[in-house]
């Protein structure tokens, strides 16, 4: 069996372990020791100079102070752009690919509500009831059917097949 890497092991450490194993790694760590010692034992900013306080490990108080408003700074942004995220989806509710919106599922685990096509045909509808041109100005409509002029009036009466007319008696009404 293959021995695993001891990598693995050190940053599912706990403090105590961390703080015992610690002076052996830094013997051998050559680098800048707090941001070394926050990646070899998979801990942050705050948890790495704490623990190379208790080691005993001197840091210049302004690199410390830097990072440390550096940290804050990152933390803030990251809650902002969380919080704008949010604003952003409130409106949006649980959607894919096939629905616009999830009303729920069932006890299958299946998705059931509005489909995308009838989003849009519900979007259409609410925007042709919007518009304040229809129905509102009837009286700017110019156009008259019965003003058209045609060319062929034959085309306008229709045939009828005298063969599927009756003598007006009831009896010839199939119903």
């Amino acid at each position: 069996m293959a021995k695993k890497s001891k990598a693995l092991h050190v940053k599912r450490m706990k403090r105590a372990a961390r703080l015992k194993y610690a002076p052996s790694w830094l013997k051998s760590y050559s680098g800048s020791v707090p941001a070394g010692y926050r990646e070899h034992f998979g801990v942050d900013w705050v948890c790495a100079f704490k623990e190379l306080e208790i080691l005993g490990v001197r840091v210049d108080p302004e690199y410390r102070d830097t990072v440390l408003k550096s940290v804050a700074r990152d933390v803030e942004a990251r809650t902002l752009r969380k919080l704008r995220r949010k604003e952003a989806l409130d409106g949006f509710v649980d959607s894919d690919d096939t629905f616009a919106y999830i009303a729920g599922y069932t006890a299958a685990g299946f998705p059931y509500g509005v489909t995308w096509e009838e989003w849009e045909q519900t979007n259409q509808m609410e925007s042709l009831n919007s518009q304040d041109s229809v129905g509102d100005n009837i009286a700017d409509f110019d156009y008259d059917p019965c003003e058209e002029e045609f060319d062929d009036l034959d085309s306008l009466n229709p045939q009828i097949n005298t063969d599927m007319v009756g003598d007006g008696d009831s009896e010839d009404i199939p119903f």
